[in-house]
């Protein structure tokens, strides 16, 4: 124990005559940067040249004003002037809508076949047949139709789906 007490005493001893060496070399540094910058301040001829030099330089630079250009307005690329239907499928109350295409026969209440993406098979597009609830007007903008529905089915897909 007393063996433990003597090898502890003299770490403690060795870590304080470690930090107080250490705090004497930073004492002494920052001395010597102190003196560094009081020599370094006194106004040599020199010195007071290079900046009027530097102002006449920056002066005699044209100077350029950038305008910024304003945004263009919002215009869908897809969707302007085009029909598109709101279409649900089976099982479900949430509305996606598609173009009509070259479709023109299709009324509200139609079964119409679409490509959508099966989350349950790894987001594959695949067809799938869907009913149709709404139609646009020509030039009535949707936002997210992106595909066109690809025929009108002319039996109801659904319940033979089962």
């Amino acid at each position: 124990m007393e063996v433990i007490m003597t090898l502890l005493l003299c770490a403690l001893g060795l870590f304080l005559y470690l930090t107080d060496k250490n705090n004497k070399e930073v004492l002494r540094l920052k001395e010597e940067l102190r003196q560094r910058n009081n020599t370094t301040n006194l106004p040599t001829p020199a010195l007071t040249q290079q900046p009027q030099v530097i102002r006449e330089v920056i002066v005699e630079k044209p100077v350029i004003i950038f305008q910024p250009v304003p945004p263009k307005p919002f215009t869908p690329v897809l969707s302007s002037g085009r029909i598109f239907v709101s279409v649900v499928f089976k099982g479900s109350k949430k509305y996606y809508d598609y173009f009509l295409g070259d479709n023109y026969d299709v009324n509200v209440g139609d079964y119409v076949e679409v490509y959508a993406r099966d989350k349950n098979n790894g987001n594959i597009p695949r067809k799938t047949v869907a009913k149709v609830r709404y139609i646009s007007y020509p030039g009535e903008i949707s936002r997210y139709a992106k595909s066109e529905i690809e025929r009108k089915v002319t039996y109801n897909e659904w319940l033979r789906a089962s």
